[in-house]
């Protein structure tokens, strides 16, 4: 009897002092299982693949030649395995509603007399259009493009 009177006062005591200090209790119940909560979600962002868009590049080919077909089917064969880059040939108006709609970053054209002027050793320009809102990824395929050319010029 006396036992159960010592832990009915002390139930009691004790009572009293957590409704004193319940806000200090709480915090010391909630900021570990926050703790927990953002370590796990810090955890789980580190091992989640994350979707990465490839960059979608457009070949317009005003050149009805052989070789000018050959070319674009190259460059698109190229980069067919890769998962960052993907090259498209499409017409020129269709190409510039993908620009506009954002789903293009870079335009490249082939100019109407690119393989008589490639073929004659003459220097070829390719058109560059590239999307304003995607600045980085213009900058990624320009430089792509400027290594490219090297590799043509060091070709030849």
């Amino acid at each position: 009897m006396k036992t159960i009177q010592h832990v009915l006062f002390f139930l009691q005591h004790e009572g009293r002092n957590i409704k004193k200090k319940w806000k200090s209790l709480l915090l010391l119940f909630i900021i570990p299982i926050v703790l927990l909560a953002c370590l796990t979600i810090l955890v789980v962002s580190f091992f989640k693949e994350k979707e990465i868009e490839p960059l979608q590049l457009v070949l317009v080919d005003e050149t009805p030649s052989k070789e000018s077909q050959m070319m674009a089917q190259l460059l698109i064969l190229t980069v067919a395995d890769n998962e960052q880059l993907s090259i498209q040939q499409m017409d020129k108006k269709t190409a510039l509603t993908g620009l506009q709609n954002n789903d293009v970053t870079t335009i490249i054209e082939f100019p109407a007399q690119f393989t008589d002027d490639l073929l004659n050793g003459r220097a070829v320009q390719l058109i560059v259009t590239e999307n304003g809102s995607k600045r980085i990824d213009t900058y990624l395929i320009r430089e792509l493009l400027n290594s490219l050319t090297l590799y043509i010029e060091s070709a030849q």
